[in-house]
């Protein structure tokens, strides 16, 4: 196809979720094309089910994979992406070697499969909401995508959540993402479903991801929240509350958007009995459904944060 007809649908990223998407796009029988920076499908540990994909993907004229591709800008119309790419290859080191060839194709449809550190992710402006969970000593950080829907740009797998290795199942998920999605465009590119059916993808899948690992959370002896009670703020009438939550066992979170300041003293239970302080945390957004409470915190460094409760306390 040339470079000047435009494609059904075109993804950035061919690792195993992205073969994945290819291959479920390939029965569809639209046009589809994918671009991949590694310069042949081996994905480092190739197993029996990544050899499987590529020849299910191979096996598809209606989806020819290009090696040696990487994403350098996209431009969105109203009816179609255009994505600017340029020549690219992994270096012996793992390093990115980018070289000065470019071409650029258009399509109806963008997915971005490319992984943890998402070009197409930062396109859209997704920043990454931060999930905490703790096992004794160990912290583990979950991250999901705020957006994985931006009017014709989707993302999927690690593009938009990153799960720890504590996380079972990660690149199921990503499966998962794939066969959520697979469907939905295929309707859409044949005029059924339109806008809503689309932003179903989301709706569908965070849930579902979060889950996870809520069910991951609570195989360590936590509940389905990652505390019981969010207090807002550190001055004196939020330090009390904290004080007289935690004394009841209850596990406490408190968000304080001031940073760390040495030489304030801190009462002496404060990071004991259950209570967890955070500073340079400002709180954006609460959301109480009656049942469960999520706060949305930003640190000075603009990440963003989640954190469920069943209740919060702020400052009068």
């Amino acid at each position: 196809m040339s470079d000047n007809e435009i494609y059904d649908v075109v993804q950035i990223g061919y690792g195993s979720v992205g073969q994945t998407m290819a291959a479920l796009l390939g029965r569809t029988g639209h046009r589809v094309a994918v671009f991949e920076r590694r310069c042949s499908h081996y994905l480092g540990r190739e197993s029996c089910i990544d050899t499987a994909l590529y020849g299910a993907v191979h096996d598809s004229a209606s989806v020819p994979a290009y090696f040696g591709w990487e994403a350098a800008g996209i431009i969105r119309y109203h009816d179609h992406v255009e994505v600017r790419l340029r020549s690219a290859r992994i270096d012996e080191r793992g390093g990115v070697v980018r070289g000065e060839v470019a071409r650029t194709v258009r399509t109806r449809y963008l997915i971005g499969a490319d992984g943890a550190a998402s070009l197409v992710r930062d396109h859209i402006g997704a920043g990454l909401l931060l999930i905490e969970f703790h096992d004794g000593a160990h912290t583990f950080e979950c991250k999901l995508a705020e957006r994985w829907r931006d009017g014709r740009i989707f993302l999927i797998g690690d593009a938009a959540h990153i799960l720890p290795p504590a996380v079972e199942r990660r690149t199921t998920q990503g499966v998962r993402d794939a066969q959520a999605l697979a469907w939905r465009l295929d309707l859409a590119l044949r005029g059924f479903g339109g806008s809503a059916l689309l932003d179903s993808y989301e709706s569908e899948r965070v849930p579902h991801v979060r889950a996870l690992i809520d069910r991951k959370a609570n195989g360590m002896g936590y509940n389905s929240f990652d505390v019981d009670v969010i207090v807002i703020g550190t001055d004196p009438p939020g330090l009390t509350a904290a004080a007289e939550i935690a004394s009841s066992g209850a596990r406490v979170r408190i968000l304080e958007q001031r940073p760390l300041d040495p030489a304030s003293a801190l009462p002496e239970w404060a990071g004991k009995h259950g209570v967890d302080i955070r500073f340079g945390r400002e709180v954006v957004g609460v959301d109480d459904n009656g049942v469960r409470v999520t706060v949305t915190s930003k640190d000075p460094q603009g990440r963003s944060y989640l954190t469920t409760a069943r209740r919060y306390v702020a400052q009068p």
